[in-house]
């Protein structure tokens, strides 16, 4: 099944941006040291969903410019189950160093929020299409979410001019979660035009009743690490190989790993035996003269029979969205380099595929640029550019994967509409960092960077 993925692509061939490791531990980074400022040095947002955009659900009018609904359209777009994410993380410290000339090593600790929902094509059609007699529709959601603390420690070592490998291992503490499983909504209307609507499902929670029901009190750093009380593991690891002096490819596997939750658990459970709902209509004449009663009843009958009950969880484990990366460089002119990069996310038995086309460029030691394609996510309008500015010790960067999107929507139409229209997956990666010694062994390279 497909998934939705948050990789991030044009970052990947960054070679000056000490983050680039993040997808690629085996990477060599271009300056001697790296020293990322508290809340400042990675400051990373993405959003994206699996197919559709706000132009296919709201459209202008051609005759009064105002704004119609186009559901129909909206409805053609989706597929049978549709993802929407969001994802945030900051570095609140972040270390790199050269050891020597074959070894690099990289500290960072780094909250993480993934956060990602799912609703079948079925919960659209019901408006669009109504429901047939003897039909059922599936309006199962789903959702999943993980909140954690990472502290990862990890370098690369040069093996010979062939070969260089890197790993990363990462020490998780997770904050909350929740994580959905066999969920089930089914409505169906029966010959006698009655709608009968049956739920069932379990969400796994950890962390979260205690906001829901405000038992929340931090007074101080020990109220902070009890809210983390949840223990996990990850690995990264990674490789460059070098068959000539003009190519380099790279494989990388990231977030391999899980968290094991233990803390606060709170199960929100739905039964198929108790959320069972069978609407017999009311008296719409009733209602439009102002007569709610029948229609209040209604309402609270299906709330009372569709709301989950709470129970005490057991203890329970969650995998991270693991991701993997095979990418080649291929060096056009000096500091002058053509990219491709696959990618591949695997999560909750879903994977989702995405390649990119990118041209890097080293102005020197002050300026780097990038500029990309990908497509990712039934999504093929994604233009990126990365820019990183290096004037030591200060190094200011922004990288996105759609970033060019903005601005060539400006010029061809004179405004950002059909950008914030059409956009399906936005991330953006900024952040300023300390920079040291500029590595004299990669400079002027005539072979491309390990990436």
């Amino acid at each position: 099944m497909i998934g939705l993925a948050q990789h991030e692509s044009t970052l990947h061939f960054m070679q000056s941006i000490s983050q680039s490791r993040y997808n690629n531990p085996a990477m060599t980074p271009r300056y001697k040291a790296t020293v990322g400022l508290p809340g400042l040095s990675s400051i990373y947002f993405q959003y994206g969903n699996s197919g559709f955009a706000y132009k296919h659900l709201v459209t202008p009018r051609d005759e009064d410019d105002s704004l119609q609904l186009t559901l129909n359209e909206f409805y053609n777009k989706l597929g049978a189950k549709n993802y929407v994410n969001f994802n945030f993380n900051v570095d609140l410290f972040h270390l790199a160093f050269k050891v020597n000339p074959r070894v690099h090593f990289m500290f960072n600790i780094t909250p993480k929020s993934y956060n990602r929902i799912m609703f079948p094509k079925d919960i659209v059609g019901l408006v669009v299409d109504g429901n047939e007699l003897g039909e059922t529709m599936t309006l199962s959601p789903e959702t999943e979410s993980i909140q954690y603390l990472e502290y990862g420690i990890g370098g690369s070592y040069k093996i010979d001019r062939f070969w260089t490998v890197g790993a990363r291992f990462k020490y998780l503490k997770g904050i909350s979660n929740v994580s959905s499983e066999s969920t089930r909504l089914d409505l169906t209307t029966t010959q006698d035009y009655h709608i009968n609507v049956v739920g069932e499902g379990l969400f796994r929670t950890s962390g979260i009743s205690q906001f829901i029901d405000g038992d929340i009190d931090i007074q101080g750093y020990s109220d902070v690490m009890a809210l983390m009380g949840n223990t996990g593991f990850a690995l990264d690891l990674g490789a460059t190989f070098k068959p000539m002096d003009k190519l380099t490819v790279g494989l990388s596997m990231v977030d391999i790993g899980s968290i094991r939750w233990t803390k606060n658990l709170t199960n929100y459970v739905l039964d198929s035996d108790s959320a069972n709902f069978t609407f017999r209509g009311f008296d719409i004449g009733n209602l439009l003269n102002g007569e709610a009663e029948g229609f209040s009843e209604t309402i609270d009958s299906l709330s009372n029979n569709i709301e989950p009950y709470k129970e005490d969880g057991e203890a329970y484990s969650t995998f991270l969205p693991g991701r993997m990366y095979l990418s080649g460089s291929y060096l056009l002119a000096r500091n002058l380099t053509a990219n491709l990069l696959l990618m591949g996310e695997l999560y909750n038995g879903r994977f989702n595929a995405g390649v990119s086309a990118n041209i890097h460029k080293e102005f020197g030691r002050r300026m780097s640029m990038s500029v990309s394609y990908t497509a990712n996510n039934r999504s093929f309008n994604n233009l990126g550019m990365g820019l990183s500015f290096n004037l030591k010790p200060i190094q200011l960067y922004f990288v996105s994967d759609n970033l060019l999107s903005a601005p060539v929507a400006l010029l061809t139409s004179g405004e950002m509409n059909p950008y914030l229209r059409g956009v399906q997956n936005l991330n953006l990666r900024f952040g300023l960092n300390l920079v040291f010694g500029w590595d004299k062994d990669e400079e002027g390279i005539s072979t491309p960077p390990n990436f």
